[in-house]
């Protein structure tokens, strides 16, 4: 009984400094591994909140805002024959290129129905601002709008700080849309900038058309 007493205990072994030391290393590793990948992940999510208010900030200086009322004309009674509006940058806005689509350079407002002549491109246009109508029968890219500034300028094609332009966008049946917008119509002009927020004028032409209306 003493041996066997005796054997039992000489079979009873601990763990070993050298076990304690891999076990301890590969606790350690196994630390660092998950810590990498929280700091990874922090840092990737981090990047991509920066390039989204990078992506947002952008958006919003490439902007135009209105400023005033839509108004629309019409010469013969029976259909719009185009808007004007006045559009300005927003505040601390870039720059924005508004060549129309005639590659002409923009004049000054003047008080004469010449604000209202549209020059039709020879060629595609080539213009950096789109702007398109649309109904509930169609939408129209406009490739006749025109533009001329207000008050201030520095006699380029950029909208810029403290900048005024009038945009003039053709909307009759002959030039522009395939169907005239008559009385009661629900229509939408969109003005598109190439890296800024679309501004959308949605407006409802009133029972009686008139010369000139204000559309608010």
């Amino acid at each position: 009984m003493k041996n066997m007493f005796a054997q039992w205990y000489k079979d009873e072994r601990g763990v070993t400094a050298l076990e304690t030391a891999i076990i301890l290393i590969a606790f350690v590793v196994v630390a660092a591994v998950f810590a990498f990948t929280i700091l990874s992940t922090g840092t990737f999510m981090t990047e991509r909140s920066k390039e989204a208010a990078f992506s947002g900030l952008a958006q919003v200086r490439g902007s135009v805002e209105l400023k005033g009322s839509v108004i629309a004309f019409s010469s013969a009674g029976a259909e719009v024959d185009g808007v004007s509006f006045t559009l300005a940058n927003v505040a601390g806005g870039q720059p924005i290129d508004f060549t129309p689509p005639s590659g002409a350079t923009i004049a000054a407002c003047t008080t004469t129905a010449a604000d209202n002549v549209v020059t039709v491109p020879a060629v595609p246009p080539g213009n950096v601002i789109n702007i398109s109508a649309r109904d509930s029968t169609q939408n129209v890219l406009i490739t006749t709008w025109n533009v001329c500034s207000i008050g201030y300028s520095d006699g380029n094609n950029m909208l810029e700080d403290r900048e005024l332009f009038k945009v003039w966008v053709p909307l009759d049946s002959t030039a522009a849309l395939e169907n005239p917008l008559a009385e009661n119509t629900s229509f939408n002009v969109e003005v598109k900038p190439p890296s800024g927020a679309v501004l959308i004028l949605q407006r409802l032409t009133p029972p009686t058309l008139e010369d000139v209306m204000d559309l608010q």
